[in-house]
């Protein structure tokens, strides 16, 4: 009897941080020859060998509390899309339904609501099966024009306000990511002024939100892509090496946050200099007394022989000996 193959894991991906050297030594000590550890710009992806390794890594992670997520291969995805259009009085039963008629396969409907309010809004949330007759509903994603409107915005922003906007957006996607079903992700009220200051008000990161899939319906947009999820933030990735520009640099502008053991080790410095010019005050205090002892002792010195010279004449050494004895 021939088995099937075992189909191709995924890897587990990991923030790389000086702290998890030694976790990663250690999990390369236990499994040996079962993982294989590759470095990914700042993430570090594990593969291991079978089901079973991937499931010992991920709970020695979550032990751990190690921060890591796993990307589902795009042949075990669901599809996911978004329809508008429709009366807002519309059920979701009404609408998988008619779907179905179509010859679509539905896993789900859902309507969504309005953050605020939460009142339902004539947006429907739709999640279709893994079949063929439903691949022809997405297109490839443009990178090209992704990567257009990403260049765009370093060429045409200072630095400052590319990063953030980039930064932004890469933490957006990552989160529909790691929440797949969690629908609070993919939503985004553009009445938040951060998000307005930040991403919708710069042209360039909001042509490229709406090229990957982002919709807009009263003061909500919605992500409706995820079948281009990955590819969108391989793209991001790609543009995160947007360097400062020197004048936001100069000391007007400058914000230096101190982290806790920054401050600590300073104030330590300080108080060590504090100690050292104590000592080194009271050396010089001990110094100048020393000298002055040395000083009155030289002048009894020179005192005395000056007197003995006046009394026995200069060199007599014997006639002051005897003075010394009978005096």
């Amino acid at each position: 009897m021939i088995e099937a193959p075992e189909p191709k894991l995924p890897p587990i991906m990991v923030r790389y941080t000086d702290n998890l050297k030694n976790q990663i030594a250690e999990i390369s000590n236990q499994f040996e020859d079962d993982v294989r550890i590759k470095l990914a710009g700042e993430q570090l992806k594990i593969f291991p060998a079978n089901s079973d390794i991937h499931r010992d890594i991920t709970k020695y992670l979550t032990d751990g509390k190690i921060e890591f997520y796993v990307i589902t291969p795009k042949n075990q995805r669901p599809l996911k899309a978004v329809l508008k259009g429709l009366p807002v009085s519309y059920f979701a039963d009404e609408i998988a339904t008619g779907l179905a008629e179509l010859g679509l396969k539905i896993d789900q409907v859902r309507q969504l609501t309005n953050l605020k309010t939460k009142a339902p809004i004539p947006v429907w949330q739709i999640v279709y099966r893994k079949a063929s007759e439903n691949n022809k509903i997405f297109e490839m994603v443009d990178r090209e024009s992704l990567h257009k409107y990403l260049s765009t915005l370093a060429a045409e922003h200072d630095s400052k306000v590319s990063r953030t906007a980039i930064e932004t957006l890469l933490t957006i996607h990552r989160n529909i990511l790691l929440h797949e079903e969690n629908v609070k992700y993919r939503t985004i009220n553009r009445d938040n002024p951060k998000f307005i200051e930040v991403v919708w008000s710069v042209l360039p990161a909001r042509q490229f939100m709406k090229k990957s899939g982002w919709i807009s319906v009263d003061n909500q947009i919605f992500f409706n892509s995820d079948e281009r999820l990955v590819d969108i933030i391989e793209v991001i990735l790609e543009h995160r090496n947007v360097q400062p520009e020197e004048r936001e640099w100069v000391e007007s502008s400058k914000v230096v946050v101190k982290n806790e053991d920054k401050v600590r080790e300073e104030g330590l410095r300080k108080k060590a200099a504090i100690q050292r010019e104590k000592e080194l005050a009271e050396f010089m205090k001990d110094k100048e007394y020393r000298e002055d002892m040395a000083r009155k002792a030289k002048q009894e010195i020179q005192s005395d022989r000056k007197r003995r010279d006046q009394l026995y004449g200069p060199g007599n050494m014997n006639n002051f000996l005897l003075y010394f004895v009978f005096h």
